[in-house]
């Protein structure tokens, strides 16, 4: 009996040390954010004769360590027991400070996308609409996770629009590199 005992103690203690916390979760928006404005900042570098090849280069990295700071997000908000009223109203207000960079970004690979299909590489445009494609279904994973979460159905309401912002600028860059 004690086996058992003893047996369930370190299982929840193993289980409870997987367990993300609201503290996580801000932490991950915080790094999606940074992610974002690297990737933003990368594309704004672009001068309007042409990306070069170390410039593309930087975007996907730059694109690739925002998607991991979502899906890390996704997999936390997962780990993390329903927000009560504070917490979601927190990681609601710590979500909305993204959406003005995010949407920015999208815009700017709309914009830039005479300069980013020169960059010296066979069927960029291909890639670039691919990239985003991966980049929206992170957001979107993280975007319905929080949904799922949040406390009252104001906040869900609100985070649904801001998703609705989010994938309308997502579409707009993707139709753009179709």
């Amino acid at each position: 009996m004690r086996f058992f005992s003893a047996f369930f103690l370190l299982a929840s203690v193993v289980v409870a040390g997987f367990a993300a916390s609201v503290a996580n979760v801000k932490s991950d928006i915080g790094q999606t954010l940074t992610f974002v404005k690297a990737l933003d900042d990368a594309i704004n570098k672009i001068p309007s004769n042409g990306a070069t090849l170390s410039q593309g280069i930087a975007i996907q990295s730059n694109l690739i360590k925002a998607e991991n700071a979502l899906d890390k997000g996704t997999t936390d908000v997962k780990a993390t027991p329903p927000f009560d009223a504070d917490a979601s109203k927190d990681i609601l207000a710590a979500f909305k400070t993204i959406v003005p960079t995010n949407v920015h970004l999208l815009k700017n690979v709309v914009a830039k996308k005479a300069s980013i299909v020169r960059i010296p590489f066979p069927g960029i445009a291909g890639l670039v609409r691919d990239a985003l494609k991966k980049l929206q279904a992170s957001s979107d994973a993280f975007q319905n996770v929080l949904i799922e979460s949040y406390h009252s159905e104001d906040d869900k309401n609100e985070a649904r629009g801001i998703k609705g912002e989010l994938d309308a600028a997502f579409g707009d860059a993707v139709r753009a590199y179709s």
